[in-house]
């Protein structure tokens, strides 16, 4: 893979204009920020479930409650922040440019679903792309605008996904955001509606992370852990290409030229790394213990939290 730099995006090495920009968008005391993301980076996922159970919600079940919990709260943007500047989401970025080049999309329009604070537009408009953003939560709508504002990122902002016009995007990203929801395959339906033939759909969703420190991580879903094929059958596309454990994978809309070919290694190692989903699926408080130890001893979040 070749490399591709600022995959940590500058206003996540940013502190002082990070913890300023927090503060001014949800109100909160400056120290409090700087607090609340000391404690995020130390111990990612932190503040959403600490907020979460302060609430009385009912944890991993889709319903009034989570759904006011997702617009009102501002405990989201402490966890984006610290999901975003882990070597592991940065790795992701990377791998996605690299794909997309790799099948000749070095421009275009890509629309990112659930984009919680804006990390991912930012890099993907930063590297040429047309980019137009999604998000429910106020405070990550409100610090993506003054993050893509204060920059000098020119990104389309949707308030709704019906508004925009179907067939005309060449790539969605839905990164870790169909675990959340109550219908996954409709929204992957959804989601290939607004794409041209042989557009890309482009997913990394643990929907075998069910525990204590994932509330809003469905229960319902962890039947999906490790599918391919019904998204496939469902949304008519195709798996075109992804990683060991779908951080993330890619189907392709049919039509349009097709994606270049993987090998048969390849093919084994994403068809490998399904069945290991599937069992976290069936067991899931093994793999989000893996996940949290993994997040811990990462050098890029552990560098930030430093300095």
């Amino acid at each position: 893979m070749n490399e591709y730099p600022d995959s940590l995006i500058a206003p996540l090495r940013d502190k002082d204009w990070l913890t300023a920009s927090v503060s001014e968008v949800t109100g909160v005391e400056l120290k409090v920020v700087q607090d609340r993301l000391a404690d995020e980076y130390l111990h990612n996922p932190y503040a959403i479930p600490k907020a979460f159970y302060a609430q009385n919600l009912t944890p991993h079940v889709y319903n009034e409650g989570m759904i006011r919990f997702y617009e009102d709260t501002d405990s989201f943007i402490y966890g984006i922040i610290a999901w975003n500047s882990t070597s592991v989401k940065c790795r992701m970025r990377e791998w996605i440019l690299d794909f997309l080049h790799r099948n000749g999309l070095t421009s275009g329009k890509i629309l990112l679903c659930g984009d919680g604070i804006g990390c991912d537009s930012f890099y993907f408009a930063k590297q040429g792309f047309e980019i137009t953003s999604f998000e429910v939560s106020k405070f990550g709508v409100a610090l993506a605008e003054k993050m893509f504002r204060d920059y000098g990122i020119q990104v389309n902002i949707s308030n709704s996904l019906e508004e925009l016009p179907e067939g005309t995007f060449d790539a969605v990203l839905c990164l870790d955001v169909l675990e959340h929801l109550p219908d996954p395959v409709e929204a992957v339906c959804q989601s290939s509606k607004l794409l041209r033939p042989g557009g890309f759909f482009i997913h990394s969703s643990p929907f075998y992370v069910v525990g204590r420190r994932w509330p809003t991580h469905l229960d319902s879903n962890r039947k999906f852990a490790g599918k391919i094929r019904v998204f496939e059958k469902n949304a008519g596309m195709k798996m075109v290409d992804g990683r060991f454990l779908q951080n993330p994978i890619v189907f392709q809309k049919n039509g349009g030229t097709p994606a270049k070919k993987i090998s048969l290694w390849k093919r084994f190692v994403i068809w490998y790394g399904s069945c290991w989903l599937a069992i976290f699926g069936k067991f899931p408080k093994l793999m989000p213990f893996l996940i949290h130890k993994t997040f811990r001893r990462d050098s890029q979040l552990t560098d930030l939290e430093k300095n």
